[in-house]
């Protein structure tokens, strides 16, 4: 006969798996590679697109990266994310 570790729970879990316990929403799986304080990802786009990003990054003087992350930064805030 093996022997077997107690398992070992915390409070949260143990109240959590309670059958009158609120649902806890799941959390979302963050995909990409850590590149020093930033999360490096792919991004496919049409071919009209590029040109267009990197005229308008040219215009305020930054990367096409730079332009996409504060695009996206914009409209997530407009859209109160």
């Amino acid at each position: 006969m093996a022997i077997r570790k107690a398992v070992k729970t915390t409070q949260d879990k143990f109240i959590s798996g309670a059958p009158d316990a609120e649902a806890v929403p799941k959390q979302v799986e963050v995909k990409g590679v850590m590149r020093g304080n930033k999360r490096q990802i792919s991004l496919t786009l049409s071919p009209g697109m590029l040109p267009k990003i990197d005229q308008a990054a040219d215009e305020l003087g930054i990367s096409r990266a730079a332009w996409i992350s504060m695009t996206i930064a914009r409209a997530l805030k407009s859209d109160n994310h």
